[in-house]
């Protein structure tokens, strides 16, 4: 109806349309993709969506990417008569607008509002006072309550009454706990969902989380890929919490405030003023189910919270230990969450017999005693916790754990007898193998290996036949098993650049190439002749592990669009040679010649319109270069072993290579360092390096990890020696403005 109801002309219009929802976005591309609109590609169309990416700023203000200039030449561009002499354009209630259109022209009503209510009292007040008592009146009645943000309140509130059933609500509600500005961790706020009984399930939770943030609840940074919530949604909600008796906050309880009523009690960090009691001093505790300390544990009073099910300490400091007696008073608490810097457990907190959750951060170690808690199902422990007790077998109802940021250095063995376990996290520690008793954990569904020291996968994995997300990122891993292909229920599969190759059973985990990914499906005849090969993830490439007599056709037939091929042939024909130059969008080519070539392959000027990267692997590796070949190359690398065989003085051309700036020769150790030498390998890299003196942009000529630059008078200079190679490369890695990686090589 929108879109019939505006005018299609070519008068250079633009008309600007938002929404908070996925859904909708995506709709509208939809439709647009199928509409027919003048004189727009489809192309063009999908360009058309823009995704408003937030960003923190050092004030740790939120502003909008796409809409930054909105505080400043919003303000001062549309509302010049606002905007007067005193205006404080860094004031806190600017920042809360988070450059959202919307709500800087609410903030600039309130504004105009205030100061109309001041000019009909016969005031006349600066703008920045007058900023101060909007900001003032926000915290204290929200927007709900603040003249002049009708327009926002109103959309906030379609946004909420929209989402489809109550316990969304709820779950969002209890968003508004956290302080303004905090960044949102998924799996905190997910596990505090559960502990108030909103969800039961970690499957639940995490939908309701994804509902949210598609709504746009909670905003997203692409490049820092965190979450938030913005201060004016922060606010909204605060409100309506209030309202609905949801969450109580210390600071706002009042002598009249019906303290019976208080289920869910938030208590910050408080001062008593001079002739002011504290409002928690008539409170009635017994009435507490749930309770979140941010400050001002002093205040309280443990023994009176007797029915007490949560208890989330974030801000518990180690100067506060003694309180932790207390709280092993809480015989029927269940989730005691946000422990800090817990220098030594008490023995007393076996008397939580009811605990299912327990999140601390600790020194050292964590006690045996720990296995007394039967009824334990999520344990987190961080800091400088150095070791797991065996007792933690005994937790035979334990479904998470997680010792993420530690430095336990291994897994116990008794580790296996949690047969309730569903997700294993290991992330940032110093587990280095993972046990073979891992692999009888029959309901596992999660396991997070990332950055750690962990080598190699073991083969018994294929035993987690429920396990659904594998994440192996910054880790030492260089290979996956071919097993993992029999994994049926492994949905996601999280891996990074260090691992080069992948089975292809395991390739309809990841995302691939789109060529790739339509070959595989379309073609099970294909996926037949493929088998046992090795996919590459690196830049949307394949890597042919087996052995092919010639390039074989299916390359041309089914994988055209790669961006990298490396493959292993025995020769490489005129036939074979023109299905590699045609493939248009080729960036990094690695051919091994498992035999010789007896006529040296020559490249001519046709084709390879986009190749940036060549890597030779041959025993000599026997190649040349006419007059306008590869236009575009930039790196060219010749990878070899020890040869015996004549001499070999072909030229080679590295002069028609007008774009190459390195030339790197990677070999056996031995060869270079006197255990050996090769007149033929010898003779042809003087050949290169002769070739190589004036040409215009070759700037590096490497040896085996020896360096020599081509300086401007065509000359070459020894610049390191071999064994110094490690940290130039190092030192090069961190100076160069774009790198290449070529068969796990870094080149600048």
């Amino acid at each position: 109806m929108i879109m019939k109801s505006l005018p299609e002309n070519n008068l250079g219009s633009r008309i600007v349309r938002t929404t908070r929802i996925t859904a909708v976005a995506e709709k509208w591309r939809n439709d647009c993709d199928d509409s027919d609109v003048p004189d727009v590609s489809v192309t063009e169309k999908k360009s058309l969506l823009h995704e408003m990416v937030p960003k923190w700023n050092i004030k740790n203000e939120l502003v909008y990417e796409i809409c930054k200039k909105n505080i400043t030449t919003g303000i001062v561009g549309m509302k010049e008569d606002l905007v007067t002499e005193g205006f404080d354009n860094d004031h806190a209630i600017v920042g809360m607008c988070g450059g959202m259109p919307l709500a800087v022209c609410c903030m600039l009503s309130a504004v105009a509002h205030e100061r109309d209510k001041q000019a009909h009292q016969g005031l006349r007040a600066k703008a920045c006072d007058v900023q101060d008592e909007i900001l003032n009146h926000v915290e204290e009645n929200g927007i709900q309550g603040t003249l002049g943000f009708e327009p926002l309140v109103e959309s906030l509130q379609l946004s909420y009454d929209d989402l489809p059933h109550q316990m969304l609500k709820t779950c969002l509600l209890y968003c508004s706990i956290y302080p303004n500005g905090r960044i949102l961790s998924k799996d905190n706020l997910v596990r505090r969902w559960i502990s108030e009984r909103f969800v039961y399930t970690e499957e639940e939770a995490n939908g309701y989380f994804k509902e949210l943030v598609d709504r746009g609840f909670f905003l997203r940074s692409s490049e820092f890929r965190i979450l938030g919530m913005h201060p004016m949604m922060q606010n909204f909600l605060r409100r309506k919490s209030r309202e609905d008796n949801f969450i109580t906050w210390s600071h706002e309880i009042t002598p009249s405030y019906n303290t019976s009523r208080i289920r869910r009690l938030c208590i910050y960090s408080w001062q008593c003023r001079d002739n002011e009691a504290d409002p928690l001093s008539a409170l009635d505790w017994y009435h507490v189910r749930s309770l979140i300390v941010c400050g001002g544990m002093e205040r309280v009073r443990f023994e009176k919270l007797e029915g007490l099910r949560v208890l989330d300490l974030r801000q518990f400091t180690s100067q506060q230990n003694h309180h932790l007696k207390d709280v092993c008073g809480l015989v029927h608490l269940r989730h005691l969450l946000g422990l800090d810097i817990i220098h030594e457990l008490p023995p007393e907190i076996a008397r939580l017999q009811c605990l299912e959750t327990f999140e601390a951060a600790m020194f050292a170690r964590l006690p045996g005693f720990i296995g007394n808690l039967q009824q334990l199902k999520t344990l987190e422990v961080r800091g400088l916790i150095e070791e797991l007790p065996r007792e933690i077998g005994a937790l035979l109802k334990l479904e998470t754990l997680r010792i993420s940021g530690t430095v336990i250095p291994e897994l116990p063995r008794e580790i296996g007898s949690l047969q309730q376990l569903k997700t294993l996290d290991v992330s940032s520690t110093l587990v280095s193998v993972l046990p073979k008793e891992i692999c009888s954990l029959q309901r596992l569904k999660h396991l997070n290996i990332s950055d750690t020291p962990i080598t190699a996968l073991p083969k018994e994995i294929v035993k987690l036949q429920q396990l659904e997300h594998l994440v192996i990122t910054d880790t030492e891993v260089a290979k996956i098993p071919r097993e993992i292909g029999a994994l049926k229920e492994l949905k996601n599969l999280r891996l990074d650049n260090r691992i080069a190759a992948l089975p292809l059973e395991a390739c309809g985990l990841v995302e691939l190439p789109e060529c790739i990914h339509q070959a595989l499906k379309k073609s099970c005849h294909l996926v037949s002749e493929l088998a046992g090969e090795m996919l590459s993830l690196q830049k949307g490439g394949l890597v042919v592990g087996a052995k092919q007599m010639h390039i074989p056709p299916w390359i041309k037939e089914h994988f055209n669009d790669l961006v990298s091929l490396d493959i292993r042939i025995c020769k490489l024909e005129n036939g074979g040679l023109k299905i590699l130059q045609e493939m248009p969008k080729l960036d990094g080519l690695t051919l091994r010649f498992q035999v010789v070539p007896r006529n040296p392959v020559v490249i001519t000027s046709e084709g390879f319109a986009r190749l940036r990267s060549l890597t030779v692997d041959s025993r000599v590796p026997r190649v040349t270069f006419q007059e306008g070949a590869m236009p575009m190359l930039r790196y060219l690398a010749f990878e070899f072993q020890f040869y015996a065989g004549s001499p070999n003085k072909d030229p080679v051309g590295i002069n028609h290579l007008r774009s190459l700036e390195r030339i790197c020769f990677e070999c056996n150790k031995y060869w270079y360092s006197g255990g050996g030498d090769s007149p033929c390998i010898r003779t042809m890299i003087d050949v290169m390096r002769e070739e190589a003196q004036g040409h215009p942009s070759l700037f590096f000529f490497e040896v085996c990890g020896r360096e020599e630059k081509i300086n401007s008078t065509g000359a070459t200079s020894p610049q390191r020696e071999s064994e110094q190679g490690s940290s130039s490369e190092t030192e090069h890695k961190g100076s160069s403005s774009e790198m290449l990686s070529v068969n796990n090589r870094h080149y600048c």
